[in-house]
């Protein structure tokens, strides 16, 4: 599971904290995980932006 926040436009962002772009976040499903369910939210007291995704480890149907 993953919690950060997130922004939307790909230019490199001041931090920390740093949030993720949906470009750096689909890096996770280039590296084998498959996303299981996508949660946005706003963090209470700042108004900031952030996800929390689920992944599971894709996994081949055919066996050796």
């Amino acid at each position: 599971m993953l919690i950060t926040r997130v922004r939307d436009t790909e230019a490199e962002p001041d931090g920390p904290p740093w949030p993720l772009s949906d470009s750096e976040l689909a890096q996770f499903e280039s590296l084998g995980l498959q996303q299981v369910e996508k949660l946005e939210f706003l963090e209470s007291e700042l108004d900031v932006k952030q996800v929390r995704i689920e992944y599971q480890r894709h996994t081949s149907l055919t066996g050796s």
